[in-house]
């Protein structure tokens, strides 16, 4: 019985929806596996596209915008300015790949 849920890696037989209505997703194909991801997060009154929502249809939204500050004293003057290069080319690519829907 998986009335816990949980991720499995073996073949194995279990039973399924022994405790109410459960959703099995496959994790390796991603043509298949996201839209039943989507369906179940709609089921449980959460995913609608790409925003939250909760049962009675209000909208959630999340913003993650995090604040760095970094001080860098002493050596080269133009260090700060690659070290702040560095940085945005990183967040650059980080935000590039959260809009992927695919982490290959």
């Amino acid at each position: 019985a998986h009335a816990e849920g949980g991720i499995f890696s073996q073949p194995h037989l279990g039973l399924v929806a022994e405790a109410g209505r459960e959703a099995v997703i496959p994790l390796e194909d991603k043509v298949r596996g996201i839209p039943l991801w989507r369906a179940a997060g709609e089921e449980m009154g959460l995913l609608v596209g790409n925003s939250m929502t909760n049962n009675d249809n209000r909208s959630n939204s999340m913003n993650f915008s995090p604040v760095y500050n970094i001080t860098v004293n002493g050596g080269d003057p133009r260090m700060g300015q690659e070290l702040r290069q560095i940085i945005e080319d990183v967040m650059l690519d980080f935000q590039d790949r959260m809009q992927r829907t695919s982490f290959e």
